[in-house]
C-alpha cells in the first residue's frame, strides 16, 4: 500500500486505470526472490491472498513466476481496485495462464465473506506502518480465520528493531516522524508489538529478512494445531 501521495496515474491506453508508484517498482523483484526461495516450489498450486494490493504492480509481477497458482488481490479504495483490474487486464494479455482473479473489496476492519481456511498464503507489503495499530490486528484476525493450518502470513515494510523497538537508522526515524504527522495513529511498529498481536491469533515469527531501503519481510506461521 502507498500513500497518495506517491501514486502516479499512467493514462496508459488500453489500461487508464493503471496507477504506478516507484516503491512498488523497485521493491517488487527483491520480494519476489525471497518469494521464490520459501514458497514451496512454483511447480506445485497453491492459493496466495494479498491483503492491501494497492496499485497493483506485485500481484501480477508474482504471479508470473508462479503459474499454478492461484492469487486473488484485494483493497478497500475504489481507485486501487480499478488499478489493479487493470494490471491483470494488462498481464492476461500475454500470460502463460490466467491464474490472478478480480480483486476483492476487502477491510480488514470489517467482517469477510472468505471462506475459512482457504489460503495457503497471505501477502501484505506496506500496509502496518500506514494505518493504525487496530488494522493490524484486524489483518491477523483474518489471515488467522482463513489461511490453512500451517499456512503463512507475510508481512513487508519497515519495523522497530526486534529487541526493544527502536526505530534505526536515522532515515527510517524521519520516516516514522513524517508519518505521525499525516496521521497520530500511524507510524513503524515494533516486531516485538506485533509478536504479541500475532501470538494472540496464533502465529509464531519464524523468519525475518532484511531487504533493501531499511525493510523487512516478516515471515508469520499459523500454529498448526488450529
Amino acid at each position: 500500500m502507498a500513500t497518495d501521495d506517491d501514486i502516479i496515474q499512467i493514462q496508459q491506453q488500453p489500461f487508464p486505470d493503471k496507477l504506478f508508484t516507484s516503491a512498488a517498482e523497485s521493491n517488487k523483484q527483491p520480494i519476489l526472490d525471497i518469494l521464490l526461495d520459501n514458497i514451496i516450489p512454483s511447480s506445485i498450486p497453491v492459493s496466495i491472498l494479498e491483503i492491501g494490493s494497492g496499485t497493483g504492480q506485485h500481484i501480477v509481477h508474482f504471479a508470473a513466476y508462479f503459474p499454478l497458482a492461484t492469487f486473488q488481490p484485494s483493497d478497500c479504495d475504489q481507485k486501487y481496485l480499478k488499478s489493479i483490474q487493470a494490471y491483470i487486464d494488462e498481464y492476461e494479455v500475454n500470460a502463460f495462464t490466467k491464474n490472478v482473479a478480480s480483486p476483492l473489496c476487502i477491510d480488514v476492519l470489517s467482517s469477510t465473506t472468505i471462506a475459512e481456511q482457504s489460503f495457503d498464503f497471505i501477502y501484505c507489503s506496506n500496509l502496518i506502518h500506514v494505518t493504525p495499530i487496530e488494522c493490524t490486528q484486524g489483518l491477523f484476525r483474518l489471515a488467522e480465520r482463513v489461511l490453512k493450518s500451517e499456512g503463512s502470513l507475510i508481512t513487508y515494510g519497515p519495523y522497530g528493531l526486534p529487541d526493544d523497538g527502536r526505530i534505526t537508522p536515522e532515515s527510517n526515524r524521519r520516516f516514522h516522524t513524517n508519518l505521525q504527522m499525516q496521521d497520530s495513529r500511524w507510524g513503524l511498529k515494533g516486531i516485538n508489538e506485533l509478536k504479541i498481536i500475532a501470538n494472540s491469533h496464533h502465529f509464531e515469527l519464524k523468519h525475518i529478512f532484511d531487504m533493501s531501503a531499511n525493510n523487512k519481510i516478516l515471515w508469520w506461521i499459523k500454529q498448526n494445531n488450529l
